[in-house]
């Protein structure tokens, strides 16, 4: 009677549907695919910063101004992230 109810107490805590180990989804093409983008995304920012740190007038503006026209052109449409667990409002 004892190991029945300690089998029923273990199943409540365990999820029914488990996710995938850790090491399947690091090999996971969806993260190679984020590692990608993000490696690309550090690179172009350095060279950015390098192109501003030639002091260059006309590239510095045009880094500013390429910065601020792709944050008009991609960002106008914010994504909302509700967390159920924030009780504060």
């Amino acid at each position: 009677m004892r190991s029945s109810a300690a089998a029923a107490s273990c199943s409540v805590l365990l999820p029914a549907n488990r996710s995938p180990p850790p090491r399947q989804r690091m090999l996971s093409p969806a993260h190679f695919l984020q590692t990608v983008l993000h490696v690309v995304q550090v690179v172009v920012s350095y060279v950015l910063m390098l192109v501003f740190m030639t002091y260059n007038a006309y590239l510095c503006i045009a880094v500013a101004a390429g910065a601020g026209m792709g944050y008009f052109l991609f960002s106008w449409q914010k994504a909302v992230v509700v967390d159920i667990t924030e009780h504060c409002h």
